[in-house]
């Protein structure tokens, strides 16, 4: 496998943030987006496909800056079928015969090349399903998932199953990896949760 492609759902309306959360400052001169996609581009990832909302496509070209020439942006037709049918639009685009492909959410902007490279090292060794990074108690994302959670991913119905549901099905083969700070697989959702990883970013960097 010459080269590892990933996948970023960023086609949510962000209802709960009030605002794009692929538009939010996330250190430096990143947005949450632009972060992702060079954390994405130089852990070797391609290709790295951000699927979002036809409303939302302009909202994160512009967040994606100078990194928009890194990566593919396509749009999910009907974003309100949920996050499952916005991954079936990645993984058409990238083909479901791939062997693996790296998951990710636009809010989850902080996870480090250390970890996807440990993530990625653990499904060539082991084959695994589906990888996940995991502190304790506590996992999230990126994830890695094999051709056979893919082909599952893929078949399902969105408007029968979630993306969490169907990956469920593979628990007894999922591998977890540890990785070395739990706050970077929080989901970011709430300005409180933004507020909270921006004074751990403070901390850590």
């Amino acid at each position: 496998m010459t080269t590892f492609p990933a996948v970023v759902l960023a086609a949510g309306r962000s209802q709960r943030m009030g605002r794009p959360k692929c538009a939010l400052p996330a250190g430096g001169p990143h947005t949450f987006a632009s972060r992702l996609a060079a954390t994405l581009h130089t852990s070797g990832l391609s290709p790295i496909v951000f699927v979002t909302s036809r409303d939302g496509r302009g909202e994160l070209d512009q967040s994606l800056g100078d990194w928009r020439a890194h990566v593919v942006t396509i749009e999910n037709p009907h974003p309100e079928r949920g996050q499952l049918s916005t991954l079936h639009c990645g993984l058409e685009h990238i083909g479901v015969e791939s062997p693996a492909v790296l998951i990710t959410l636009v809010d989850v902007p902080f996870t480090t090349s250390r970890s996807i490279a440990a993530l990625i090292d653990a499904w060539r060794e082991h084959q695994a399903p589906v990888v996940r990074p995991s502190r304790g108690d506590r996992h999230g994302h990126p994830i890695v998932v094999g051709s056979p959670a893919i082909r599952a991913l893929a078949a399902a119905d969105p408007g029968e199953e979630t993306m969490r549901e169907v990956l469920a099905k593979f628990a007894s083969g999922r591998l977890d990896v540890t990785v070395d700070e739990e706050w970077r697989l929080a989901d970011i959702d709430t300005p409180e949760e933004y507020e909270a990883a921006l004074r751990q970013l403070t901390i850590g960097e």
